[in-house]
């Protein structure tokens, strides 16, 4: 017995419902939008059941993605952008990185300064896009947090900077990616409208960002992302090795860490005594000098990315259930201190006998 045409007809429909439903399926999983609508969902519902509020935010892995490009502002000063480090190959990361660079920092000289070790096909392609790599030999000692791999990778990119002629250069890593346009004009505008202390041996302020840099730890001014006169960005990273061989205790106060001139402090009080600032090893001291020689802008405002450790929690010092010594020192901090730090009533000494992490207050001291 024949079937009749409107069965023929009613499964062709069904047949081509379910080649239709399969076909998006394979392209929202092979795109990862399935796993995205699950996601919404699942933060939707943790969000109605929680107390907090929950937000994401997504980045693109590959420079063609983002459809932003600078002003065009003619530019007077010339800018070195050094990335330092081993090149991450994770996502072609660093490769991308440079690839986005090369159309937001139109008036930037790109220069890679990483090691020796790199294997040849890698560097090949860091080659092809018309960069400067600089190869160099990892010191004998890294240093506590690897601070001399970046000394000397950091050091030997200025210096490069420097032979072609830069006014400024900005240091940055090779695992970290700043997606904002206009970055270039926004740093040169900052050390014009904010300058320097006078009656010492620095040009401009140098500046840093607000992750990795502390309010409550003194002279915590990040390491990893800065900009500043190639001068003084040389003056800041011309330092002796840090061969000193120590471990950290897991009971450290602030007070040990400052003292004992890690990672950051190091970079930092060497700069300072080249200056001719004493440094006392207090919050007070290390605020007067921030307001005084550097400046620290949020990380927003460059839209800066770092793939590594807590990346999951991008604003990962900040907390709503009180103030901890490892609060992050912001724009808005800065410029407070920049205007005020010498009639601020109450500074809070005592973190220092603390741990990083622990909470400082939940409300204001009477």
């Amino acid at each position: 017995m024949m079937p009749s045409p409107k069965k023929e007809k009613f499964k062709g429909k069904i047949l081509s419902a379910l080649a239709g439903f399969i076909s998006n399926f394979i392209v929202l999983v092979s795109r990862g939008e399935l796993i995205k609508k699950f996601f919404w969902h699942f933060r939707e519902k943790l969000e109605q059941k929680g107390e907090d509020y929950l937000t994401v935010h997504t980045r693109p892995k590959k420079a063609e993605a983002v459809g932003l490009w600078s002003d065009d502002i003619k530019a007077f000063k010339k800018n070195g952008l050094v990335l330092q480090g081993p090149v991450i190959t994770e996502d072609d990361f660093t490769l991308e990185t440079i690839r986005l660079y090369k159309k937001t920092f139109d008036h930037s000289v790109i220069i890679l300064s990483t090691w020796s070790d790199e294997k040849k096909e890698v560097l090949s392609r860091f080659e092809d896009e018309g960069i400067i790599v600089l190869l160099n030999e990892k010191p004998g000692i890294p240093g506590y947090g690897n601070i001399n791999y970046q000394i000397v990778s950091s050091s030997a990119g200025m210096l490069k900077a420097k032979e072609l002629d830069a006014d400024y250069v900005l240091k940055t890593r090779t695992d970290q990616r700043i997606y904002a346009p206009n970055v270039e004009n926004y740093l040169w505008q900052l050390l014009d409208v904010f300058p320097v202390a006078p009656g010492y041996p620095q040009k401009k302020r140098i500046l840093g960002v607000s992750l990795n840099s502390f309010k409550y730890r003194p002279y915590a001014l990040s390491d990893m992302t800065l900009f500043g006169d190639i001068e003084d960005m040389l003056l800041f990273w011309g330092v002796k090795l840090d061969d000193r061989p120590f471990v950290l205790r897991k009971d450290t106060t602030m007070q040990d860490w400052v003292r004992l001139k890690v990672a950051e402090g190091y970079l930092v009080t060497k700069f300072l005594a080249k200056l001719g600032r004493p440094t006392d090893w207090t919050v007070q001291n290390s605020w007067q000098m921030f307001a005084e020689h550097f400046c620290v802008i949020d990380q927003t405002s460059l839209d800066l990315y770092w793939p590594k450790y807590d990346r999951q929690r991008e604003y990962r010092y900040w907390d709503y259930e009180g103030i901890r010594t490892c609060q992050a020192l912001t724009f808005r901090d800065w410029l407070n201190l920049y205007k005020s730090w010498h009639t601020i009533g109450r500074v809070p000494e005592g973190v220092l006998e603390m741990s990083f992490s622990d909470i400082v207050a939940k409300e204001p001291s009477s």
